[in-house]
């Protein structure tokens, strides 16, 4: 796993998944209670509204009794200009090796955003520069949502003929992240 990952997307079921999984990917078997730490909005938040300089305090920590360090930052929609990134991308110059670094563009919630605001240049090019990757979790629209179903229910924990893997798809309708959270039920229920 690279040690700078930015996951973005518009649904949140699949943005936590992809967290999830990035967080295990960097954790590697150390201990979660002292590698991890996860920062949110309320950590950014100022008296004058938000500030990025926290993360990058976080980031910049050495581990202490494990061998590496996991921060993740998560509701960095909040800063959509060059200037509010600047600390951050500062830090993607020269990133601390012992830690591996999950940024999460997503919207905040207090107060709520409307929406998403786009990455900006410099934050995508200096995650590119410093070998970070940036991932994508999205559904897609028409055939290209339909054929991202398919593969989850593909890859999926649990085996569905064709019939049951049409219900599901009829079930979902247009919600078809939802099709996240079914097949873990599934797996827990039917193994």
């Amino acid at each position: 796993m690279p040690a700078i990952v930015l996951i973005t997307g518009d649904d949140d079921a699949l943005v936590t998944e992809a967290v999830r999984t990035a967080v295990t990917a960097a954790l590697d078997g150390e201990d979660r209670s002292l590698a991890l730490e996860e920062l949110t909005e309320e950590d950014y938040r100022t008296e004058d509204g938000f500030e990025v300089a926290r993360l990058v305090d976080a980031a910049q920590t050495p581990p202490f009794l494990t061998g590496r360090r996991v921060v993740v930052g998560r509701h960095l929609g909040r800063f959509s200009d060059k200037e509010s990134v600047m600390p951050l991308v500062g830090y993607l110059a020269d990133p601390l090796d012992s830690t591996a670094l999950i940024v999460v563009w997503e919207k905040g919630h207090a107060p709520a955003q409307q929406r998403l605001n786009p990455i900006p240049k410099s934050l995508a090019e200096a995650i590119k520069a410093a070998g970070g990757e940036v991932r994508k979790t999205t559904v897609g629209r028409g055939r290209e949502a339909d054929q991202w179903l398919d593969d989850r229910i593909a890859a999926g924990p649990v085996d569905l003929d064709r019939p049951a893997r049409a219900l599901v798809a009829r079930r979902l309708g247009e919600d078809r992240a939802g099709v996240v959270p079914l097949l873990e039920t599934l797996a827990a229920v039917f193994g």
